[in-house]
């Protein structure tokens, strides 16, 4: 005696607002992309706001710190898009901690910063009857800003580098 069964199968579909993953900042990868973007965010405001000159021309500016300004807007800006498109989606924010621009991006970025917030604090020690109280300040807190930024992204290859190993 044989039986015959039919399966229906019915798939609904509905749309929904826009979910953020706001869980992404709650693991290791997602602070340590905040944290970057934060202290990103300060050592740019403080070149930008102290460092004041007589003319408003990137050609009167040294070349250390206009460096160190390259170097904090290109990073920044990466990051930022790196931390928006993993809160974006969840597939994103695990498929883009797996892949070898998230390691290339973070090694270049810590090479990029330290080489910068050395620079910066050298020349700004060297030179430091140049500037006032206020302007020597920043200049110091940015480059020691940018010290603890190329940390942070030398710990964000390690952590993306043990990720892509695993698969």
């Amino acid at each position: 005696m044989s039986h015959t069964v039919t399966v229906t199968r019915m798939t609904t579909t509905s749309s929904s607002p826009m979910v953020i993953n706001t869980g992404y900042a709650c693991n290791i990868h997602g602070a340590l992309k905040v944290l970057e973007t934060v202290f990103g965010t300060i050592c740019l405001g403080l070149m930008l706001h102290y460092t004041k000159y007589s003319r408003v021309d990137a050609y009167n500016m040294p070349g250390h710190e206009l460096y160190f300004l390259l170097t904090a807007f290109g990073c920044l800006l990466c990051t930022f898009l790196l931390l928006v498109s993993s809160c974006w989606s969840f597939t994103s924010s695990s498929l883009l901690s797996r892949t070898s621009f998230e390691i290339l991006f973070h090694l270049v970025a810590c090479a990029l910063y330290l080489a910068a917030g050395i620079t910066l604090l050298t020349k700004t020690l060297d030179y430091h009857r140049n500037f006032r109280g206020e302007q020597y300040d920043a200049r110091i807190a940015a480059a020691v800003f940018g010290i603890m930024n190329g940390a942070l992204y030398l710990i964000g290859a390690i952590l993306s580098f043990r990720i892509f190993r695993q698969g």
